[in-house]
């Protein structure tokens, strides 16, 4: 019986992480590849996110560190699997292009790691819970 409770108590505290979401505020530090980044004059992208997750579906905002305001983000998040897009112009007075952002939660939904892509130009990120 003892072993029966026990079992059940381990059950119960690894899936406790499971239901945690990534609603909050996140500091992306993103880095284009090397063939980005000879097309363009700074080879890093950080950004600061802040995410609201319901039901699977994330919205919320992303911004460059110094900038006040953010674009609006839409996305998903299944299991430890976090996407989310949003759209920018790479140059003033250029057409806005969207940004997609695919990265996978550690086990302790505090970091994200993946990848970036913009039109041509990919790279790599991480992003930790501010």
């Amino acid at each position: 019986m003892m072993r029966m409770w026990l079992a059940v108590g381990v059950l119960v505290g690894s899936m406790s992480g499971a239901g945690a979401d990534v609603s909050g505020e996140w500091f992306v530090a993103g880095t284009f590849d090397a063939a980005s980044a000879a097309t363009r004059a700074e080879r890093r992208a950080d950004l600061v996110c802040a995410f609201t997750e319901r039901g699977g579906g994330l919205s919320g905002t992303c911004r460059p560190p110094s900038a006040p305001e953010g674009a609006a983000i839409t996305g998903r998040v299944r299991d430890r699997d976090v996407e989310w897009r949003f759209d920018i112009a790479l140059a003033p007075g250029r057409e806005k292009e969207t940004v997609v952002y695919r990265g996978r939660l550690d086990r302790e939904r505090r970091r994200i790691r993946g990848a970036f892509r913009i039109a041509d130009l990919a790279g790599r990120f991480t992003a930790e819970r501010w």
